[in-house]
């Protein structure tokens, strides 16, 4: 594996062309972040729940436990090494995280972010060497944290252990980030890395359904809105084994399937927003009344759509087409490029009374 390159200043169209999902890159001086106290994120995860974990251990000692918050402050170990506190969602609990969501936007569909995981570790902290099913950007906000990694590796997973970890690991090169450094692995990428010192780490996270997840969450959709869909034809059972599933029957099924995804692009793009958007929702606690958005918008406020929402848009032939939280929104097109572009809901949404109550009633709307 080659070292790393470090990509600095940063530049999208020179990071899509030449590292998105193919190799690794440091990017430097791009985000800055003020480290969040430690309390604050217990408190966040007590507060909304949020999942958290505490992992103890070191990989040359193979000596890991994980214990599931909610986590107080006496859980935590006596020991000022070794230890790193994972708290998830944290872009669901503070603005201040939320906000470096935008600068992935600016490059990124919106409905790839998935939630950035915040990583507090004593020296020598770590979460051990495993392999990620998907693309990650590690944001180094406080102190040092050294990397290895490796592109071929072995999957074998030492199941002595909760964690996910790899059996027999073997780096194949390593890279340090301090404070400002932000590491891109794609998801072929296994990685370890251990704080050298007191330090934090913002993982944002990028997810995509896998293929079952997607013909599950198509098929609910297609099932809903179908009102005579064909059936699986059974043309001959045989006589002497009526139960048996033989290849005929395999066949039928497969042109059932492949009958059912044959459909215009426009109508699988618009299927499309709805799963790609809905797929990992985040539940809110409580969500603005209409009449309270409709105010601030009449004095010519703009909101910003809360953090849980995410969404997509398509169309053809100069038309926008939105969608949020799995739900398509009724709304003319500029409001939906705008919306799309900006994540800002200004006062021309008054004259678009339906597409706001559905705002409203997604919980997409944040009020400040």
């Amino acid at each position: 594996m080659n070292p790393v390159e470090r990509l600095d200043p940063f530049d999208a169209d020179r990071f899509l062309e030449e590292f998105w999902q193919r190799r690794p890159c440091l990017i430097g001086n791009w985000i800055q972040a003020a480290p969040l106290p430690l309390d604050d994120l217990l408190d966040a995860a007590d507060s909304l729940s949020l999942p958290a974990r505490l992992i103890r251990g070191r990989q040359d000692l193979a000596d890991w436990t994980l214990l599931h918050g909610p986590l107080e402050a006496d859980d935590l170990p006596d020991t000022p090494s070794d230890w790193t506190v994972l708290v998830q969602e944290m872009d669901k609990a503070r603005p201040e995280v939320e906000s470096v969501l935008d600068r992935f936007r600016e490059f990124l569909p919106d409905w790839l972010l998935d939630d950035v995981m915040i990583s507090q570790a004593a020296p020598g902290g770590s979460v051990g060497a495993h392999a990620d099913a998907y693309d990650v950007f590690l944001v180094q906000v406080g102190g040092t944290r050294l990397w290895q990694l490796a592109e071929n590796f072995d999957t074998t997973l030492d199941n002595r252990f909760e964690l996910a970890l790899l059996a027999r690991w073997q780096p194949e090169t390593e890279v340090r980030a301090e404070p400002g450094d932000t590491l891109y692995l794609p998801a072929s990428i296994a990685h370890h890395g251990v704080a050298q010192n007191t330090c934090q780490t913002w993982s944002v996270g990028l997810r995509t359904p896998s293929g079952p997840e997607m013909l599950f969450l198509l098929g609910e959709l297609l099932t809903a809105q179908s009102r005579n869909p064909a059936r699986l034809s059974v043309q001959q059972p045989e006589r002497d084994n009526p139960a048996r599933i033989g290849s005929g029957l395999v066949t039928e099924a497969r042109r059932l399937l492949e009958h059912t995804l044959s459909m215009p692009d426009a109508e699988l793009e618009a299927l499309l927003g709805r799963i790609l958007t809905q797929w990992r929702l985040w539940p809110r606690d409580e969500e603005p009344e209409l009449e309270t958005i409709v105010q601030h918008l009449g004095r010519n406020r703009s909101l910003k759509l809360h953090g849980s929402a995410r969404l997509a848009i398509h169309g053809r032939h100069g038309e926008a087409h939105l969608t949020i939280n799995g739900e398509p929104i009724r709304c003319p097109s500029p409001l939906a490029r705008e919306l799309a572009q900006t994540r800002l809901v200004g006062s021309a949404w008054l004259e678009c009374r339906d597409g706001l109550e559905q705002l409203c009633d997604l919980g997409a709307i944040d009020i400040p």
